[in-house]
């Protein structure tokens, strides 16, 4: 009997074990401010695959609770209408509730870049090195050697954490040469390597910052095409304040006309509060 009363109780504390390793676990990913990279790469494969999207520029996931958040940065083709890039945003969003049902999801769409065919091979390229999860900030620009037409390309490259100075050098050597051979040897690549991150445990703070919601409003409102502004959602994260905006406009106003509009209302938004880490605009047609 006392033999059966050990066992059991060896039961108990291994089970008991079990869940604290693994409640244990959770908390960790939330104090430290990390989610799993797992599930940032499916969010991101998922809205590269959305109809419309040529091109992810910037993809931001944070843990709020046992609620998911992403906002995400796509570029569509440049002649698209603000109509047009509201369905594009709609079909990332399917596309990640697909995969992450119940994620709160906002898509920001920005009219692709004049050099977009050289930047996607420059992607294409680097993407084909081994060990590499995402490619972004591509500048692609013409400079003049000794009287020769040359190539300059710089880019990020995001690799593992776990990865060594070395390894991640030797890394950024094999991206280079992977473009070099894409593009040509008339191309100069410098390359910056960083950690591959999830972002920031987040808390909803805007009932408590309705500065911050006016000075968004306001900074909106101030464009001719912008005809609302709404659900100003503000975040505090490790990283700073993040701020999340909806604004109606003309349907048929182009994608061009729509990022210039949403540079601008970030600007007079990051001059007014200076700890900020994100300002994300989302236009809706009217």
């Amino acid at each position: 009997m006392q033999r059966a009363d050990a066992v059991g109780a060896l039961v108990v504390a291994v089970v008991v074990g079990y869940l604290a390793v693994r409640l244990g676990r959770r908390s960790v990913h939330v104090l430290m401010d990390q989610a799993p990279i797992a599930r940032v790469e499916a969010i991101n494969a998922a809205a590269a695959g959305a109809p419309g999207v040529r091109e992810i520029r910037r993809i931001r996931v944070r843990d709020s609770g046992d609620r998911l958040f992403a906002d995400i940065t796509v570029a569509a083709g440049r002649s698209a209408t603000l109509d047009q890039a509201h369905d594009i945003a709609e079909s990332v969003e399917r596309a990640i509730e697909t995969i992450a049902p119940g994620t709160d999801v906002v898509v920001h769409v920005e009219p692709i870049s004049e050099t977009t065919g050289l930047v996607e091979r420059v992607k294409n390229a680097a993407n084909r090195v081994e060990g590499v999860h995402e490619i972004h900030n591509v500048l692609v620009h013409a400079f003049d050697q000794g009287g020769e037409q040359k190539m300059h390309v710089t880019m990020h490259a995001k690799v593992g954490p776990q990865l060594s100075v070395k390894d991640a050098h030797d890394m950024s050597e094999e991206i280079e040469q992977s473009v070099i051979e894409e593009l040509g040897p008339l191309v100069r690549v410098d390359t910056h390597i960083e950690p591959l991150r999830s972002t920031a445990f987040g808390r909803d703070v805007t009932p408590q910052r309705e500065d911050v919601v006016r000075v968004v409003e306001n900074a909106a409102l101030t464009e001719a095409d912008v005809f609302d502004c709404h659900e100003v959602l503000v975040t505090s994260t490790g990283a700073g304040l993040v701020v999340v905006a909806h604004v109606r406009g003309p349907a048929t106003l182009p994608l061009s006309l729509m990022h210039d509009a949403s540079e601008r209302i970030e600007q007079r938004v990051r001059s007014a509060i200076p700890d900020l880490a994100s300002v994300l605009i989302h236009f809706e047609p009217a």
